[in-house]
């Protein structure tokens, strides 16, 4: 490539979803020249998802977010905006085993806190983290770019080159990896990783359960792997009956529950949660996807940072996943 025809930005980020998003608002803000590049085409603007909210088309792609990450997202600005789409907290939390030996409950009124998290839609936040960048003056996303080769320089000043598939072509001075567990930056610049796999897979999709969910966080841990449902907030009812569901089960149990016709896939399920909210429809397409555990050796080199799933991939049973992407994120800003 020529070298005028390259496009500079002080730092530029390959990976365009939760954790790449807040860590180009946070830099964008601090004073950095910033660019994204993201694989996805351009999502739906903010003001299409708004008009789709009152109907329960919920993301089959939810996280919990802690109060930590939550205020981090306070100073960016845009928890006001996400609030205002459609979040869900949750005010308790039950945890059980299949055996019935152990049990245990938290309750935000227990620390005098008036919830314990909240569930947020991925795509949601997404979006409103986009809208807060498209007013960033030293920020811009650059949609439909997939990295393909990275060339590192140490002079002039550590310069690194990327090229994409489409034929574009970025210089930086620091590039950041937050392009999740199968990290395009992670390989192509030599990481090592220390991983395993789980032997596990998760089922991930949206249920509307007989019984309300009482604005709980319900966690059963049986013999082949947890189920966690995870309350969701529908602005037009009163009573909130949706939820979204990852079951994390032993690869075969995964695969023969995934093969199930949907009525009996939903006897299942009722069966492992021991029916407490009674009667479960699953109202969006199942998704499965495997576990492994992932940790990259060294998180840094010379022009080279990983955050979020780049760096480290973890069971989802704690929700904890974006969670330490966001810190990474917010502690690389600072």
């Amino acid at each position: 490539m020529n070298e005028q025809t390259r496009q500079r930005s002080e730092i530029l980020i390959n990976g365009g979803g939760m954790v790449g998003l807040a860590l180009a608002l946070g830099l964008a803000r601090t004073g950095f020249p910033v660019t994204v590049l993201d694989a996805l085409p351009l999502p739906p603007a903010t003001d299409s998802l708004r008009a789709s909210l009152s109907a329960p088309a919920f993301d089959s792609r939810v996280s919990a977010i802690t109060a930590a990450s939550r205020r981090w997202l306070e100073q960016l600005g845009v928890w006001e905006a996400l609030a205002g789409l459609r979040i869900c907290a949750y005010r308790d939390m039950c945890v059980w085993d299949a055996d019935g030996t152990g049990a245990i409950h938290f309750s935000a009124e227990e620390v005098h806190a008036d919830n314990l998290g909240h569930i947020v839609e991925n795509r949601l936040l997404c979006a409103v983290l986009l809208d807060a960048l498209r007013q960033a003056p030293q920020a811009r996303v650059c949609h439909g770019h997939t990295l393909t080769a990275i060339r590192l320089h140490a002079e002039p000043a550590h310069q690194t080159e990327v090229d994409c598939a489409n034929g574009a072509g970025f210089a930086c001075r620091l590039l950041i990896g937050a392009d999740g567990g199968h990290s395009q930056v992670r390989q192509l610049c030599g990481f090592a990783t220390r991983e395993w796999s789980y032997g596990q897979q998760a089922i991930a999709c949206t249920i509307r359960t007989a019984q309300p969910h009482q604005f709980t966080a319900w966690q059963r841990f049986m013999d082949t792997g947890p189920l966690a449902i995870l309350p969701l907030y529908l602005p037009t009812t009163d009573e909130q009956h949706y939820s979204s569901i990852v079951w994390s089960c032993d690869e075969v149990r995964a695969a023969a529950l995934m093969a199930l016709p949907q009525p009996q896939f939903e006897q299942q399920l009722q069966q492992a949660f021991e029916h407490r909210l009674g009667a479960m429809e699953v109202v969006t397409p199942r998704a499965m996807f495997p576990l492994q555990q992932q940790h990259a050796t060294d998180y840094a080199r010379a022009g080279v940072v990983l955050v979020g799933d780049a760096a480290h991939t973890i069971h989802p049973l704690a929700g904890q996943g974006v969670n330490l992407g966001l810190a990474d994120a917010a502690c690389l800003v600072r």
